[in-house]
């Protein structure tokens, strides 16, 4: 059999993402909304009748704990499938949005990060670890945003009345996260997407995807009712794509 999308023979990891966390297939290059939204379209993604849950909505209503872990962009297309719905899967940011092949106003329609730390469920999701650091902050703070928003500060906001939180940016601060007492972990660790694993094992600057994964587990099997992790390595896929793998 071979995989495919509402609009393409050969789909996309954003399209697919959808299909694969929400059970629903989509038109190519859009997250989280259904084959009523054609690409690049901010209106009809804004409905709310178009959004696709996800396992991560599923999840959550039956009280488990979910968590996000890749070592792309943590606004990538396949982890956004999660949490986003968007139109275009490069929406990542507000300035991708205006810079992007199709644009779109960031006041009318939030790009990816943005519902990430603001909307449900992405506010809900309890461990996040991947790269993509610049889509968050401002670029008075080596970001990359224009709307001078800190969406990491925003993120420490919120969870100040959900429950103890810790934001992390290094592979120290990750390992060296009190389990017991944390309840939500925030990891950016790459300003884009994370380094391939052998550049790193000799600094060790940044964690590992297998050191991800199991920091997530530890915070996560904390839940009683259980939980929900999506885990990426999306190095390989990457790679693939260049005929470097």
């Amino acid at each position: 059999s071979k995989t495919y999308c509402v609009d393409k023979q050969v789909s996309d990891s954003a399209s697919t993402s959808t299909a694969y966390v929400g059970g629903v297939k989509a038109n190519f290059g859009t997250i989280g909304v259904s084959a009523e939204v054609p690409l690049g379209d901010c209106d009809k993604s804004n409905d709310p009748r178009t959004h696709v849950d996800s396992l991560v909505n599923w999840a959550l209503a039956s009280g488990k704990a979910t968590g996000v872990v890749t070592n792309d962009e943590i606004t990538g297309a396949s982890p956004a499938g999660n949490y986003a719905h968007t139109a275009f899967r490069f929406w990542q940011s507000d300035r991708d949005e205006i810079i992007a092949p199709l644009p779109a106003d960031p006041n009318t329609c939030p790009d990816i990060a943005r519902q990430l730390v603001q909307h449900y469920p992405g506010n809900d999701i309890k461990v996040l670890l991947g790269g993509g650091r610049n889509k968050f902050l401002p670029e008075t703070d080596g970001g990359e945003r224009l709307d001078g928003r800190n969406l990491v500060e925003e993120w420490k906001i919120d969870k100040r009345h959900k429950g103890r939180a810790k934001y992390v940016t290094t592979r120290e601060e990750l390992m060296s996260v009190d389990v017991q007492n944390t309840d939500y972990v925030f990891g950016l660790f790459s300003e884009g997407v994370m380094p391939p694993h052998y550049e790193e094992e000799k600094q060790r600057l940044r964690p590992s995807l297998p050191e991800m994964t199991e920091a997530a587990l530890k915070i996560l099997k904390k839940e009683k009712n259980g939980f929900y992790l999506f885990v990426e390595s999306a190095g390989i896929d990457k790679n693939h794509h260049s005929n470097q793998a």
